[in-house]
């Protein structure tokens, strides 16, 4: 019995020769960043739905360990990877400030829970400040 190899090239319909300048050219490209963020966070809000909305799965740190260790396996450079995962990253910023239409529209549910927010908020900040510290071992 025989087996056929199949390789990525030959799914793409390309000689090995063809993949290779392919692969050069996409990973000295800032199509590289995009295309990786964007394929990385499918993948992960897919898992996420999978999972039915597992906090574990958090697409956005799933997408996060996706791209480093795509990064590690290929052997390129965050510096490389951000000139194109900079656009992403442009766009953030408005993003976050959109937050602020459907946050201003619940101010009233906002005002009558300040006091478990806060709470939340403190505790929340202390644990995180405790845990970072632990992670890269600094003793206060």
């Amino acid at each position: 019995m025989t087996y056929a190899v199949v390789t990525l090239p030959s799914v793409l319909g390309l000689s090995a020769l063809a993949w290779d300048e392919s692969w050069i050219y996409l990973s000295a490209s800032p199509l590289l960043g995009i295309s990786a963020t964007l394929i990385a966070y499918r993948i992960a809000h897919k898992r996420y739905l999978a999972t039915k909305g597992n906090p574990w799965m958090n697409p956005v740190v799933t997408s996060v360990v996706i791209l480093i260790v795509f990064l590690l396996l290929t052997g390129i450079s965050y510096e490389d990877y951000f000139r194109g995962g900079q656009f992403v990253h442009l766009l953030l910023g408005p993003a976050t400030v959109a937050l602020g239409v459907p946050l201003y529209r619940q101010c009233s549910k906002l005002r009558q829970l300040w006091l478990p927010m806060s709470v939340t908020l403190v505790a929340g900040v202390n644990c995180s400040d405790e845990f970072g510290c632990d992670c890269v071992g600094i003793r206060r």
